[in-house]
């Protein structure tokens, strides 16, 4: 089984992009992000960068010490927790983010597991056979007015309080993320849709699947959802972003899956690219490499694995606790359709 990627991340009819897009694909685990910084505080979009790009790097360190724990629930809600430190600790050292803020979602598998974390109203759809079967919660006041029944969930792309968020990465304070495991393995024909508020208000649940089912790639599908966005919004719509990752059979479009995983660069090139010199964010920072190109932080995670150079799986100090129990995985709520039919 190949997974297949493609990716947008458009500035809309806003001044600037606030959005970050970021993914790493590999045989033995894949994690993939989207992140949409607050427009109504300054520097958003830096803690959306900061954010994306501290979970790949993170991610990708310990799948190459150990895969399997590359994806357990645990080390997911760590990846999000360090991320918002990261955050902050940029915060404190630049007054002018002070307010920055983000939201974020995270899809980590490693094709036997599927983890599933969020904070704010990006959200995450899993498509079984092109079905919508799961759609994350949104950290909304327009989604609490869901849950107490005052308004019908396909409602909530035009109520009046949709982006005002309950939850967000890099306030004063940490809020989890809502975390939902797929127990199944991925099999051909799945599809993971990473997407924020300016690319799903726009493109319908049931259009969604549409796409899927009528395209044999990501890129096309992703596409022709586009296309629908972009019939619908106006001059001044934000930002949109989207992820969309799809299960297919061995030996199908390898080329495919070569081309679309480029076109997301490495974290650390990205790093090197903005040209951010590396310093002190922590007590306890992390050894800068010799090209500075990782920006260091103390990372904390449930057993004691040591990310630094040089570290290894021979100092963990103690096996990890068990994983919490999975939530029971929500079916997707078809009252989602679009409110036009």
């Amino acid at each position: 089984m190949k997974i297949l990627t493609a990716n947008m991340c458009k500035v809309g009819g806003r001044e600037y992009n606030q959005d970050y897009v970021a993914g790493s694909v590999d045989n033995a685990a894949s994690c993939f992000i989207v992140c949409d910084g607050l427009g109504a505080y300054a520097l958003s979009e830096d803690a959306s960068r900061l954010c994306a790009t501290k979970i790949i790097e993170q991610f990708e360190r310990v799948r190459e010490l150990d895969p399997a724990r590359a994806v357990k629930r645990a080390y997911c809600e760590a990846y999000v927790e360090n991320a918002h430190n990261h955050v902050v600790s940029h915060k404190e050292r630049n007054p002018k983010m002070s307010q920055s803020c983000t939201t974020v979602a995270m899809a980590v598998t490693d094709g036997k597991s599927t983890v599933f974390a969020h904070i704010g109203d990006t959200r995450i759809y899993f498509f079984r056979k092109d079905r919508l079967i799961y759609q994350s919660k949104d950290h909304s006041l327009a989604q609490l007015a869901v849950e107490m029944g005052h308004i019908k969930l396909r409602d909530i792309r035009t109520h009046k309080d949709q982006n005002k968020l309950t939850r967000v990465l890099g306030s004063d304070y940490f809020a989890p993320p809502d975390i939902d495991i797929v127990e199944k393995p991925i099999t051909p024909g799945d599809s993971v849709l990473l997407c924020s508020d300016g690319f799903w208000e726009y493109v319908y649940e049931e259009e969604m699947e549409e796409d899927l089912a009528s395209s044999a790639t990501p890129a096309e599908a992703l596409a022709k959802m586009e296309k629908r966005l972009l019939a619908r919004v106006s001059r001044f719509n934000d930002n949109y972003s989207v992820f969309l990752a799809m299960a297919t059979d061995d030996g199908e479009a390898t080329e495919i899956l070569k081309e679309a995983t480029e076109k997301i660069p490495a974290t650390a090139d990205r790093l090197a690219k903005s040209k951010k010199k590396p310093g002190q964010l922590a007590d306890k920072p992390l050894p800068v490499p010799k090209d500075g190109s990782i920006e260091p932080i103390t990372l904390v995670f449930p057993d004691g694995i040591d990310l630094r150079p040089g570290g290894g799986l021979d100092m963990i100090a103690e096996e990890p606790a068990a994983d919490k129990p999975a939530n029971t995985l929500r079916e997707a709520n078809t009252d989602g359709a679009n409110p036009d039919q």
